[in-house]
């Protein structure tokens, strides 16, 4: 196995968190029914930013989250809008691409079969990556899609969701 550069030993994937900025890491949910808002952020040491077995590169990568999603009733169901954003910054100049951001965005209808612990509904997800020092980035693509939804179960803890549709990438 050949030696790597940066924080690793040999061409495995390693990642190690950074104690002091792991510290300054925060995640933190503030909920206010309906609205829901999440952060995210976080700092490691990754011995394997571009995902290589023949040339890896080890460099530190920041990220950083933000999630706000809004729940209520229409037509006899229940909708979520969600939306949400993440950067993931490597600093390194062999590998640029890999500092990418993304954005995605959700709405999701479940409607109640009267009498049962079914319910069925409609899912709608659109999602961009692109590159953030770079024009394309090493994981940049692009979704839209849609699915009919079935639900089975009870409430969030426990339920089995199954959807059929279509994607464009």
């Amino acid at each position: 196995m050949a030696s790597c550069d940066g924080f690793g030993v040999g061409c495995g994937m390693r990642r190690a968190a950074l104690p002091a900025l792991g510290i300054l890491g925060l995640a933190r949910i503030a909920a206010a029914d309906p609205w829901t808002v999440r952060m995210e952020s976080g700092a490691e040491a990754d011995s394997n930013v571009n995902r290589s077995e023949d040339t890896p590169v080890g460099a530190g990568v920041g990220r950083l989250g933000a999630r706000i999603a809004y729940r209520d009733q229409v037509l006899g169901g229940t909708y979520v809008v969600d939306v949400s954003g993440l950067g993931r910054m490597v600093a390194s100049d062999q590998a640029r691409d890999e500092s990418v951001m993304l954005y995605v965005a959700e709405l999701r209808w479940l409607y109640p079969l009267r009498g049962t612990s079914v319910a069925s509904g409609v899912h709608l997800t659109t999602a961009d990556s692109f590159g953030v020092l770079v024009p394309t980035g090493a994981r940049t693509y692009r979704n839209l899609g849609g699915d009919a939804l079935v639900m089975l179960g009870h409430g969030e803890d426990h339920h089995l969701m199954l959807g059929v549709g279509w994607r464009d990438f």
